[in-house]
C-alpha cells in the first residue's frame, strides 16, 4: 500500500495532462480511418494502423535522438485511436441503424477514460495539499500549544557575512544556457526550453542532443551529450591537469583546496567544503565524466 501510495504522490496533475493530451492526438485518427474507407470500419483494421502509426514514431524518435521510445506513449495513443473508433461507430450505429445498445458499447472506452480521469481530477483536488511528493499523514490543531525557547544571549554583538547563491530568473538562465552552449561550439539557433517552476530544460535536438538542466535557485546545473550512447564511445582516464583545462571550456574553475575523487573509469568529483575564494565561498561538488574521444560529456 505504501509504495502505490507514494507513486502517487510523485504522479502529479501535470503528468496526467501529459497523458491526456496523448490520448487525444490519436482521436482524430481513429475517427477518420473509417470514413475514409470501408476496410477501417473493421475494428481490427483501425486499430492495427492506430498501433503501426505510433509505433513509427516512437521508433523513429529513438532512432533519431529527437524524442525518448515511451511505452506509455504507446499505450495512450492506441487508448486514443480506440476512443475514436468507439465516437464513430456509435454515432454511425445511431444515424443508420439506430441500436442503441451497440452505440452503447463503441462508446463505452469514452465513457470509461472520462470517468477515471474525472475521478482523479476529482480525488485530487479534494486533497487539503493536493499530491505533495510527501503527503502529510494527519492534521493537527496547534492553537493551544506551547513553546518554551531557553537561550542564552551574548550581550557582546558579533557580526558574521552572509552569502547568497547565484539564482536565475528565467530571461538570465536563457542566457547563461546560451552562453555554456556556445562556450563549447554547440549552436543555439534551434534550441528547445522547457520551462519549470524551479529549474529548466535546454535542448539542442541536433546530432547528437544535448541537454542543460539549470536550477534557479542556485545555479547548480547538468549538462549531458547524448554521443555518450554512441557505439565505441566510452569512459576513459585522463591526465588531472588536462581535465581541469578541458574544464575550463564549460566555464569551470577548480579551486585547489578541491579534493577529487576518482570514482571509477573516466568518472571524476571534485568536493569543496565552504572554502573563500575572491570574496566567494565556495561549497559543493563538481562531477564529470570523460571518454574516449578526448571530450566530457556529463
Amino acid at each position: 500500500m505504501s509504495s502505490y501510495r507514494e507513486a502517487w504522490n510523485h504522479f502529479t496533475l501535470r503528468h496526467w495532462q501529459f497523458v491526456i493530451l496523448n490520448i487525444v492526438m490519436f482521436v482524430p485518427l481513429g475517427i477518420l480511418l473509417p470514413l475514409l474507407h470501408r476496410t477501417f470500419l473493421k475494428i481490427k483494421w483501425t486499430l492495427g494502423a492506430g498501433l503501426l502509426f505510433t509505433m513509427s514514431i516512437e521508433s523513429l524518435q529513438l532512432v533519431t535522438g529527437r524524442g525518448n521510445f515511451v511505452v506509455d506513449d504507446l499505450f495512450n495513443n492506441f487508448l486514443g485511436a480506440v476512443i475514436g473508433y468507439g465516437m464513430v461507430m456509435g454515432l454511425l450505429a445511431l444515424i443508420t441503424i439506430r441500436e442503441w445498445d451497440k452505440a452503447f458499447l463503441y462508446f463505452a472506452p469514452l465513457f470509461i477514460v472520462l470517468t477515471v480521469f474525472g475521478g482523479i481530477f476529482i480525488c485530487y483536488h479534494l486533497q487539503e495539499f493536493g499530491n505533495l511528493s510527501v503527503a502529510h499523514t494527519a492534521k493537527i490543531n496547534m492553537k493551544n500549544t506551547i513553546t518554551n525557547v531557553h537561550i542564552e544571549l551574548k550581550e557582546q554583538r558579533t557580526s558574521s557575512p552572509i552569502y547568497q547563491a547565484p539564482t536565475y530568473a528565467k530571461d538570465s538562465a536563457e542566457r547563461f544556457a546560451v552562453d555554456f552552449f556556445e562556450n563549447v561550439g554547440i549552436d543555439t539557433k534551434d534550441m528547445v526550453i522547457i520551462a519549470y517552476h524551479n529549474n529548466a530544460n535546454y535542448r539542442v535536438e541536433s546530432t547528437p542532443s544535448y541537454h542543460l538542466w539549470l536550477n534557479y535557485l542556485d545555479g547548480s546545473y547538468d549538462f549531458i551529450d547524448f554521443s555518450m550512447f554512441d557505439e565505441e564511445i566510452e569512459p576513459m582516464d585522463e591526465d588531472v591537469d588536462r581535465l581541469i583545462e578541458k574544464l575550463q571550456a564549460f566555464g569551470v574553475s577548480i579551486p585547489e583546496m578541491a579534493t577529487l575523487n576518482h570514482k571509477d573509469v573516466g568518472e571524476y568529483q571534485w568536493t569543496v567544503e565552504q572554502y573563500m575564494m575572491d570574496n566567494q565561498l565556495v561549497d559543493g561538488v563538481l562531477s564529470c565524466v570523460y571518454y574516449n574521444d578526448h571530450s566530457i560529456k556529463k
